[in-house]
């Protein structure tokens, strides 16, 4: 009798041990899943945060092309203003020496059309570093100008494009990806899943 009784007490130790173990199992999930969320809420804010830094770096780009534009907007007009001015000054004093029948220049008009020439020299030179010293885009190889598109594909090798030369009259709609190209779609899907 003595050896069934410390058989009870040993089964009834080893039901309680078992009892201890199964309440801490049952609070383990419930920790995971504690864990799990806090994980994919810290997930989220990263992904917002960067979400907004890509946000900031296309609108820092989309600035810096409009402020290329229109500096090279400003270079081809000047560049056609000096041009008018020549051609201006070329008719007028041939103008009155083909009456003559042989062409002349007094010494202040060729003053006047050697600062011209000058003039325009530099402007193609300022117009020159401008393009020289921009980065090359698009299928073109020019520099940024007008209206861009950014393909969505991370690793595109030349990122962005005149709309003009991919064919587009409009930008395509903010929440759904653009690729430049069949190969670029199939690398970008796997960027935009990550």
């Amino acid at each position: 009798m003595a050896q069934l009784t410390q058989e009870v007490i040993r089964s009834l130790k080893q039901n309680k041990e078992l009892d201890e173990k199964v309440t801490i199992n049952q609070s383990n999930p419930n920790k995971l899943q504690k864990q799990n969320q806090q994980q994919q809420q810290q997930s989220q804010k990263k992904k917002q945060e960067i979400d907004q830094l890509y946000e900031e770096s296309v609108n820092q780009s989309q600035a810096k092309m409009i402020i290329t534009g229109k500096a090279a907007d400003n270079a081809v007009q000047q560049l056609d203003n000096d041009l008018k001015k020549q051609e201006e000054n070329l008719k007028t004093s041939t103008a009155t020496d083909h009456k003559r029948g042989f062409f002349t220049l007094s010494k202040q008009e060729k003053e006047k059309r050697k600062k011209i020439n000058q003039e325009i020299e530099l402007s193609k030179e300022i117009f020159q570093n401008a393009i020289q010293n921009e980065p090359l885009y698009c299928k073109c190889q020019k520099p940024s100008f007008g209206s861009m598109v950014m393909c969505d594909n991370q690793q595109c090798s030349k990122q962005w494009f005149h709309l003009e030369c991919v064919k587009l009259k409009e930008f395509p709609p903010q929440k759904e990806p653009w690729f430049c190209s069949s190969k670029c779609r199939k690398e970008g899907k796997g960027d935009l899943q990550k």
